[in-house]
């Protein structure tokens, strides 16, 4: 209920529900996560760092929890333990590019140059990772419109951009093993078709066939 009237943006009312649902179960974290949330959207950071450490008490490896905790404490002046959350939430989430950049952002301010270097071209990196998986994925639904215009020349096309972009990106394996094998490329399609299965499993091997 707390979390509904959130996204309504009541967050006077999600206030109250979320504080009576971190009282009646002690054990989830999601209440006092959820509830920090909404104190911080609405200007009442400093209420929501207690609520914060509340949820990573209940489950230490929370990572967002983690995050936003060090992004308060940063906000805060408190540098420190800014640190020590953002490396927390590393340790649990490697692939989170915006702690990087913020461990990064605190390193460059107390002149560790190299830690931040470091930092910096990780944050990049993952950036750069996650731009890609989204391009890859937008390739396949293109690809996927072009095979409903039984266009395959466009489908085989789109399909190979999208597994360029993202080796694993197991439908886009799948489809362009289809295709090729529908073109008669047969060894090639079935290495497309075997790397989707190693990659998804739940595939069924006569899903999603392509058009010829």
């Amino acid at each position: 209920m707390g979390l509904a009237l959130k996204q309504k943006d009541d967050f006077a009312a999600a206030e109250r529900e979320l504080r009576k649902a971190v009282e009646l179960d002690r054990a989830l974290p999601e209440p006092p996560y959820t509830l920090a949330v909404a104190l911080w959207q609405t200007g009442r950071a400093p209420e929501a760092v207690p609520f914060l450490r509340e949820a990573i008490a209940r489950k230490a490896d929370y990572a967002d929890a983690h995050y936003l905790l060090g992004t308060l404490l940063r906000q805060q002046g408190q540098a420190d333990e800014a640190l020590s959350e953002f490396r927390e939430t590393i340790r649990h989430q490697p692939a989170a590019a915006e702690a990087w950049l913020s461990l990064g952002q605190i390193l460059q301010q107390r002149k560790e140059a190299e830690g931040a270097a470091r930092a910096f071209a990780e944050a990049d990196r993952l950036n750069k990772r996650k731009a890609e998986v989204q391009a890859s994925r937008v390739a396949l639904t293109a690809g996927l419109k072009k095979l409903a215009e039984n266009d395959a020349p466009g489908a085989l096309a789109q399909f190979q951009e999208a597994v360029r972009l993202d080796p694993g990106n197991a439908r886009a394996h799948d489809q362009l093993g289809r295709v090729l094998k529908a073109r008669g490329q047969a060894a090639e399609g079935d290495r497309h078709l075997a790397e989707a299965r190693r990659l998804a499993p739940y595939l069924a091997p006569s899903a999603g066939a392509a058009a010829p």
